[in-house]
């Protein structure tokens, strides 16, 4: 009986599959210059930034069929940046919290600052209407809908809200003019 038994019977755990452990062609650095592994290509990571941001750009344009004209939406855009033509992250940031409608669905005020970062261009901190195109589409594609509706959403937007009614306190040598002296008495009247 001890003869004809084949030994101990041993089970373990199988580790489930890991894309970073199991796929050997996204090794990057010493394991994918190391021989003794098979299948990892040191030239496999060149250019996957490349193809990633690509990837980006042609989800960014897949629904171009789906705007709308952009003339109301640069009107807004107009309004906020003013003169200079163009905003910086905080001019963007006050307008997305301005635009009512704008922060439902998946677009919450943190991604405010990710979709204006990812829109400038490199090393700049200002966005013109070109780059606030893609912004709006980011939006949309964040907020999972169709262009024309984020972009509908900004045509409604009368533009910034300007709060100037504050009123001046009452200052002694300014308005009471019986203390005015010199040009001033002769010009009040005093």
């Amino acid at each position: 009986m001890v003869a004809d038994a084949s030994g101990p019977k041993l089970a373990g755990t199988k580790a489930e599959a890991t894309r970073f452990h199991d796929d050997k062609s996204t090794y990057t650095g010493a394991h994918a210059h190391n021989e003794k592994i098979s299948g990892a290509d040191p030239n496999a990571a060149l250019g996957r930034h490349e193809k990633i941001a690509a990837a980006g750009e042609a989800a960014l344009h897949a629904h171009d069929e789906e705007e709308d004209s952009w003339t109301e939406v640069e009107r807004v855009f107009n309004a906020f940046a003013g003169a200079s033509a163009d905003l910086d992250g905080k001019e963007f940031h006050d307008m997305c919290l301005h635009i009512n409608g704008l922060q439902r669905g998946g677009f919450q005020k943190g991604d405010i600052d990710v979709v204006f970062t990812s829109c400038c261009a490199k090393g700049a901190r200002r966005i013109q209407f070109e780059q606030f195109q893609n912004c709006v589409r980011k939006i949309a594609l964040k907020k999972d809908e169709a262009v024309h509706v984020t972009q509908a959403c900004i045509g409604r937007s009368k533009g910034p809200t300007l709060h100037g009614a504050t009123k001046a306190e009452y200052n002694r040598f300014h308005d009471d003019k019986n203390s005015y002296t010199g040009a001033q008495a002769v010009k009040a009247g005093i």
